[in-house]
């Protein structure tokens, strides 16, 4: 299991991964705060860093088997369940 007081939520995918959401606040400018382990606790893949300190995300959910995050900046971004890579991205303010 990972435990980490500087983690938002951990969500766990029916294949035993396990996707975690870091406190932006606590994750350093250059890299993401959207990580995804395997059932042993190995890194598999963080999302790609953002270019503004603004995008980091604040909440993630699951909708038909696609993964989606919402940015600090009023982005909606689709996210590869395979690799942490950014597949679209929505303006939403």
């Amino acid at each position: 299991m990972i435990w980490n007081l500087d983690n938002i939520g951990e969500y766990a995918l029916p294949d035993g991964r396990r996707l975690v959401l870091k406190d932006y606040h606590s994750t350093p400018r250059d890299e993401s705060n959207l990580h995804c382990y395997d059932a042993n606790g190995s890194l598999l893949w963080q999302s790609p860093a953002q270019p503004s300190e603004d995008e980091h995300y604040v909440a993630i959910h699951g909708k038909s088997g696609r993964l989606y995050g919402n940015t600090w900046d009023c982005y909606l971004k689709e996210i590869s369940l395979d690799d942490g890579s950014i597949l679209s991205s929505v303006f939403t303010k």
